[in-house]
């Protein structure tokens, strides 16, 4: 996913690149768990902690990545006032398909802009699933079997460190999701730049048919970090 939103980010003939980097100031952490990855844990690092679950209260020695993030991300959003959006782009091993948890918040008004980017990237992705996300606060505070609660994932202590209305978990499925969305067809000309479709992109091509979701690729992946994007440009 984050190398979908990265090439779409560089490419210089691009006009929906161009408008990105003339609008937004990106700042990109490739992986918060360098040493666990290095041993083949898709959770947990070499002290076996669960490191999305220990952003309320970091501490510098014992994790050590997490504690220089959040204050760095708390530091554009306070300090320097500029921090617009979070998204955690994150791998899911049960619940299928493409979504994001975000947060409950009290004001009306921000909540719906808060869900409505969710749905401006649903508009953008073939395979981004709106109906598997969720903005309650159950999820916020719910338990995992271990004890720890997600009020220490990073979308939730950040979102009441910072006070950001967009503050997401973006979760991929490793294999395939429930259902494709109705996208409406992309226009072929647009600003001088020629849009086509793709297999991934086209609900008519081979990939979908006689499946309601099929097994994720590289390309469906990055096509949803590229529909991350777009959504930007569109809010």
């Amino acid at each position: 996913m984050l190398n979908g939103l990265i090439d779409l980010l560089t490419d210089i003939k691009s006009e929906q690149g161009k408008m990105l980097r003339k609008n937004y100031v990106f700042k990109i952490i490739p992986t918060l768990n360098p040493d666990g990855v290095s041993r083949g844990y898709y959770r947990l690092d070499t002290l076996g902690q669960n490191l999305n679950r220990l952003y309320s209260e970091p501490d510098k020695k014992m994790q050590p990545t997490i504690w220089a993030a959040k204050k760095a991300i708390t530091q554009y959003a306070t300090e320097y006032g500029s921090l617009q959006i979070y998204i955690d782009f994150h791998a899911h091993a049960s619940k299928k398909g493409v979504f994001i948890f975000g947060n409950a918040l009290p004001e009306p008004e921000r909540q719906a802009d808060n869900i409505t980017l969710a749905k401006l990237i649903a508009m953008n992705c073939l395979n981004f699933d709106m109906n598997e996300c969720n903005f309650s606060e159950k999820i916020m505070n719910i338990k995992d079997r271990s004890g720890l609660s997600r009020e220490g994932s990073s979308r939730v202590a950040l979102q009441r460190a910072t006070g950001l209305t967009y503050c997401y978990t973006l979760e991929c499925n490793y294999h395939n999701g429930k259902r494709i969305n109705t996208l409406a067809p992309k226009l072929v000309k647009d600003r001088g730049c020629v849009e086509e479709e793709t297999p991934v992109t086209d609900p008519n091509s081979k990939i979908y048919a006689n499946t309601n979701s099929p097994a994720f690729t590289q390309e469906i992946f990055e096509d949803v970090g590229f529909a991350v994007a777009v959504a930007l440009l569109d809010h």
